[in-house]
């Protein structure tokens, strides 16, 4: 988890990457009601672990929201004891929670030739692909393809640290020759700000536009701060313009004190911290990693980092959620709060998900509340259904993913307990 006095103390747009763990249990299943009825407008559940996919990192929905795209690892979660894990990507129908592709990045990017030949060199000498991760799974605007940045990291030997490779895939999917791999041979590797031309291939790091919360599409491919009748409220990552509040999460500011390490929480300072991989509406431009932080104020009263980015809440139902973190008897600096707003903006879905000082996580921590954003009430509650499924006890970079589709008329969830996707139709939603 990242502090928030430390996304504060770096710049405003930052890049960053959120990695975890989600396995166990069997395979897929999409389930009915007590009266035989298929529920698939209610709850469907998917379970990769099942269709062969070890530690789900991250999740994303098409966007004509029939289809979830998840990536994660062939063999185990940390890796085969022959080497490197192979990377997997299932595809899932949303509506019957089938799976309908199973997707190999590896190939592609060990097939670029620069790669190639940096590996056979460092085979040659001993060492070994260490790993090789992807990062901002993101679809295409059509739909037909799915772009990630990777980390290709080798191994010269055991005594030495790896070399890193740093690129860009787009995986065609319902158009397999639209694959395609770049490599970052610029200075520019994990730049807060970067921007990957699609149609050359090539990435640069052009200047950040202003602190903002919302941002337009010039045709340029630059982002500019847009005005409020352009705010899109839950906009899943990007179009013509977009904002801030995307899903993402509350969590405490810190202080840490460098000559003893000790960290402190400030329970007066709520911060705000949502990343997006922003894809231009004609598909030209991509930025894998934005990451905006900021105070929220009000209820915050304190600032962990003084002079730090300020933001006022979007709506009530944050700040009530905001207010009710302020209130946690024992907090860490692992609390957190994760929200995804409906993209009309109407409701707010909200989890307080256990982490890693959790001593025994259960099922029922897992409750999903739904709030209406003008009054800040709650108006539904809702539960993944874990029947059938073993418990995998929360540990060190796990990760919770919470978001509704991008016609808002599903919400899904990603536990870290048991490893399972909940899908929740519309007549499970209805407030």
């Amino acid at each position: 988890m990242l502090a928030l006095s430390a996304m504060l103390a770096a710049i405003s747009m930052m890049a960053a990457s959120l990695s975890g763990c989600a396995s166990t249990g069997a395979g897929s299943t999409a389930h009915v009601t007590a009266t035989g009825k298929p529920i698939a407008s209610m709850r469907v559940r998917l379970n990769p672990l099942g269709d062969g996919l070890f530690c789900a990192t991250q999740v994303a929905w098409s966007p004509d929201s029939t289809r979830i795209a998840v990536v994660g690892n062939a063999v185990n979660c940390s890796g085969a004891a022959s080497g490197r894990t192979p990377g997997l990507i299932l595809v899932y129908a949303v509506a019957s929670g089938k799976l309908i592709q199973r997707l190999q990045p590896d190939a592609a990017v060990l097939a670029l030739p620069a790669i190639a030949q940096k590996v056979a060199a460092n085979s040659s000498a001993g060492g070994t692909i260490s790993t090789l991760t992807y990062q901002s799974l993101t679809w295409t605007p059509d739909g037909q393809a799915l772009l990630m940045s990777f980390d290709l990291e080798l191994l010269p030997n055991p005594n030495t640290c790896c070399t890193s490779l740093y690129g860009l895939q787009r995986l065609g999917v319902t158009d397999p020759p639209r694959t395609a791999i770049w490599l970052d041979t610029s200075s520019s590797q994990f730049a807060p700000f970067e921007r990957w031309n699609l149609l050359s291939g090539a990435a640069d790091v052009p200047p950040a536009p202003a602190h903002a919360t919302a941002y337009q599409w010039n045709a340029d491919g630059l982002l500019v701060p847009a005005g409020p009748a352009s705010e899109p409220v839950g906009a899943p990552d990007g179009g013509k313009a977009f904002t801030i509040w995307q899903p993402g999460r509350l969590l405490f500011g810190t202080t840490s004190d460098k000559a003893t390490g000790a960290t402190t929480i400030i329970v007066q300072d709520i911060g705000w911290v949502s990343n997006v991989s922003p894809v231009s509406p004609d598909g030209h431009y991509f930025y894998p990693n934005l990451t905006n932080a900021g105070s929220l104020v009000p209820p915050s009263t304190q600032q962990a980092v003084v002079g730090g980015p300020v933001l006022q809440p979007h709506d009530r139902a944050l700040v009530a959620l905001a207010q009710q973190m302020m209130q946690t008897p024992s907090p860490s600096q692992n609390t957190s709060t994760l929200v995804a707003w409906r993209p009309d903006g109407i409701y707010l879905a909200a989890i307080a998900p256990p982490t890693a000082d959790t001593a025994a996580p259960t099922a029922a921590m897992y409750s999903v509340s739904i709030y209406d954003t003008a009054s800040g009430k709650v108006v539904k509650q809702i539960m993944p259904d874990f029947t059938g499924l073993s418990a995998n006890p929360v540990g060190s970079g796990t990760t919770v993913t919470l978001a509704w589709s991008p016609d808002g008329s599903r919400l899904l969830l990603v536990d870290n307990l048991y490893g399972a996707i909940t899908l929740w139709g519309p007549s499970a939603l209805a407030a």
